[in-house]
């Protein structure tokens, strides 16, 4: 009599020593040892089995390196674009936040990003322009707007508006034409580039521009220089 075929490979089913401890006795031997392992990999034995190789493997030299160049990928960027856009991602984050406020990281934690923040180019720009803006603000500033150093002085073309001479870039000052004391304007239209000696020397006087300064301005920023001439005469009234 010849034996069953196996009902999932069609091979002939082997005898079982104890068939009442068999649970596939219609599979032969291979097909039941596959059942086997994909019962154990479906079990929670075998997911935890499965998670523990796993961090092991992401924690090795081996597993970095191969998450590494997986991340520098164009499917692996896409793929980390859509979690960190995914629910689980805020999840995950709001869960972390949540830990570090009960074990009272999240000041430290808080503190150290900032201080990292600071001494990149872009947190010493907002600084600056934070500074600048609570200057105007505490000296109760007609008009208010963010001056930056760097477009002052390319605008300027690095020449000192009091004595027409270059100044070093990174030893300069924004002096106001109109000093704060006379009149609080923090605006781009009332900054000129000076050196730190020209800077004290003038003090809180009205000065103006130079003949040179004023036809610099007039090339190079027309539209500033209407604006303070404009203030400059409602203050000479």
């Amino acid at each position: 009599m010849n034996p069953a075929p196996c009902t999932r490979c069609l091979s002939p089913v082997e005898p079982v020593k104890q068939p009442s401890r068999c649970l596939r006795p219609d599979l032969c031997r291979s097909c039941r040892k596959l059942a086997a392992a994909t019962r154990y990999r479906q079990s929670e034995n075998g997911r935890a089995t499965r998670a523990r190789c796993q961090a092991r493997y992401v924690q090795s030299d081996k597993g970095r390196a191969v998450q590494a160049r997986f991340f520098q990928s164009e499917k692996g960027r896409a793929a980390l674009a859509r979690y960190r856009e995914s629910d689980k991602c805020r999840a995950t984050k709001a869960r972390c936040w949540a830990r570090r406020r009960q074990l009272g990281e999240y000041r430290l934690y808080q503190a150290q990003y900032q201080a990292r923040y600071r001494k990149t180019d872009k947190g010493r720009a907002q600084m600056a322009r934070c500074w600048a803006l609570r200057r105007g603000r505490e000296a109760n500033a007609i008009v208010l707007e963010y001056v930056d150093r760097e477009t002052i002085f390319v605008l300027d073309g690095g020449l000192c508006h009091l004595c027409d001479v270059p100044v070093e870039a990174g030893a300069f000052e924004v002096d106001h034409v109109i000093p704060i004391a006379v009149e609080p304007i923090e605006a781009q239209f009332n900054c000129a580039v000076a050196h730190k000696s020209c800077n004290r020397r003038k003090g809180a006087r009205t000065v103006g521009l130079s003949p040179s300064a004023r036809a610099r301005w007039q090339e190079r920023r027309p539209e500033h220089l209407a604006a303070l001439d404009q203030h400059l005469a409602r203050h000479a009234a």
